[in-house]
Formats: structure tokens, C-alpha cells, sequence
């Protein structure tokens, strides 16, 4: 071979090699930025991974949060009205109940305490589901339950026998214990099933348990600042048709025809306040304060 073929044959060789380095440092920087993005993305799905359990936790906890029920009443042991409430909010899912009522009747107390302390015995209710007597007003029943027993999220008072409508809700002691839970910062419902011949306690507790569903997360997690829960509701004993419907009222100011029967037949609509939706046959649901 000549020299010529030989120069020949190097300036060959290193035009190949020039574009071999050129070649080799690409291909090393597309290996890096492979490499710099698979890291990238091992990380992104080490956090997102990381993360899954905690949120999947916290979901499972607020599905599965238990509501503690403390029910009450001011008939004491002696109508089948607690044991009505108590069937109803049992079937509830993920509900813990436990039962102080007064020891004896106390209907007409209002709010009203008597002198301590009191004492709470482990009793039974008419058809014998565990509970506690506490002697005194259904004030003192809840203000006892409250200080001995595991301090609960919602209060319901009831089913009592009768409507508490219009001024009789300031010496209903159903109200009053419902009033007494929420001045300690619990919201409470009270209850109760107009008078009849017999009193369809069941009807009540259904609504009530009905409440309990649609409040379920304001009450496990109330607004901040929000005002406490504090709602009385009464539902009609219908001689003739059927209870029509739920509307939300002001309680009215006087007494005047709050014992009266309903007519559910009635087809007028838009009650001014809880006594006339009441003797309308709707199923009344009221505002209360703690004061009034």
C-alpha cells in the first residue's frame, strides 16, 4: 500500500472516530436525561404511593365514625315512647345509644334542676333495653349523664306523649332536656306524638330517626361559630288520613289550641307557625334557642 493510500486510509479512520465521539456523547446525554426523568417518576409515584394510605385512612375513619346517642326523656320509664326512639335510632348505622331518664315522671319541669347530687341506677326501660334512673328532673338526667358517662354528640329527648307546641315548650320538660343538652354545647332534638287514642309513638321515632340521618355531619362536625343545634319536633296522631308532610316553622308565641287534634285531611298549605301546621296534619319542626 502507498503512502497517498495510506494518508488516504487515515483521514478515513479519523472521520469515523470524530464522528464516533460526537455520536458517544449524545448517546450519553440521552442515557442521562432517561435516567434524570425515570428518577423523577419514581419519586412522583414513591410520594403519590406514600400518600394513598394516609388518605385512604382518613376516608375509612370518616365512614366508619361512630355517633354517640344519649337518649332521654321526661315520662321517665312509664310510656312506651323511649323504647319507640330508642327501636328507631338502633337501626341507625354506626350509632352507640345509651339511655338516663328520670327516675319517675316528670312531665311539666321544664328546664328546671332540683338540688344534688343525684344519683343515676342501672335500670331497664319498658321493654327492658338497658338504662340508667336518675333521680331528678329530665335537666338533672342529662346534666348527671353528662358528668358520669361518656359525654355523647347528640342529645334526642323523647318520644313523649303529646305535643309541645307553641308556649308549651317553655314547661315541656322533653324541651327542657333537649334545652339543658344544648347549653352545655351538644345539639339536641326533642320529640313527641300528639295525643291519641292510642299514640302512635313509632311515627315520631320514625321522623326523629329520619332527623338524626339528615344532621348526621352537622353534628360530628358542626361549623365553627355556628350556633348549637337545638330543633323540637312534633308529629301528629291522625284519627282519620295520614300525616302529610314535614315543614320547618317559628313556634308560635301563645298557647292557643296547642292541645287541639289535628285534621290530616286538611289541605292548607304555608302554617304560619308550629300549632297551626300542626292541627293541619303536618309533622312540625321548629328552631329553638336555649333560652326560649
Amino acid at each position: 500500500m502507498n503512502e497517498a493510500s495510506g494518508v488516504g486510509v487515515l483521514a478515513i479512520r479519523a472521520r469515523p472516530a470524530g464522528r464516533t465521539r460526537v455520536s458517544t456523547t449524545r448517546t450519553r446525554t440521552r442515557q442521562l436525561g432517561r435516567r434524570v426523568a425515570a428518577t423523577c417518576v419514581a419519586g412522583l409515584m414513591a410520594v403519590t404511593l406514600s400518600a394513598l394510605p394516609r388518605r385512604a385512612a382518613v376516608t375509612a375513619k370518616r365512614a366508619t365514625t361512630t355517633l354517640r346517642i344519649l337518649i332521654t326523656d321526661d315520662d321517665g320509664n312509664t310510656t312506651p315512647g323511649i323504647d319507640a326512639l330508642f327501636q328507631a335510632l338502633r337501626l341507625l348505622p354506626r350509632t352507640q345509644i345509651v339511655i338516663a331518664m328520670p327516675a319517675t315522671n316528670q312531665s311539666g319541669k321544664g328546664d328546671t334542676t332540683t338540688p344534688g347530687p343525684h344519683t343515676g341506677v342501672r335500670t331497664t326501660t319498658p321493654a327492658g333495653h338497658p338504662a340508667y334512673a336518675v333521680d331528678g328532673t329530665p335537666a338533672d338526667s342529662v346534666i348527671w349523664a353528662l358528668a358520669h358517662l361518656r359525654r355523647p354528640q347528640l342529645v334526642v329527648s323523647g318520644v313523649n306523649n303529646g305535643q309541645n307546641l307553641g308556649a308549651l315548650t317553655k314547661v315541656s320538660g322533653t324541651v327542657g332536656a333537649a334545652r339543658t343538652a344544648a347549653r352545655a354545647g351538644i345539639p339536641a332534638l326533642a320529640v313527641s306524638q300528639g295525643f291519641g287514642n292510642p299514640t302512635l309513638y313509632g311515627i315520631a321515632a320514625h321522623y326523629a330517626a329520619r332527623w338524626v340521618t339528615s344532621h348526621r355531619s352537622t353534628v360530628l362536625k358542626p361549623r365553627r361559630n355556628a350556633p348549637i343545634l337545638l330543633q323540637n319536633l312534633n308529629v301528629p296522631t291522625c284519627a282519620t288520613g295520614s300525616v302529610r308532610a314535614e315543614v320547618t316553622v317559628p313556634v308560635a308565641a301563645t298557647a292557643t289550641d296547642a292541645v287541639s287534634p289535628p285534621d290530616c285531611t286538611s289541605t292548607a298549605t304555608h302554617p304560619a307557625d308550629d300549632i297551626t301546621a300542626f292541627r293541619e296534619g303536618y309533622a312540625v319542626l321548629s328552631r329553638l334557642t336555649t333560652t326560649s
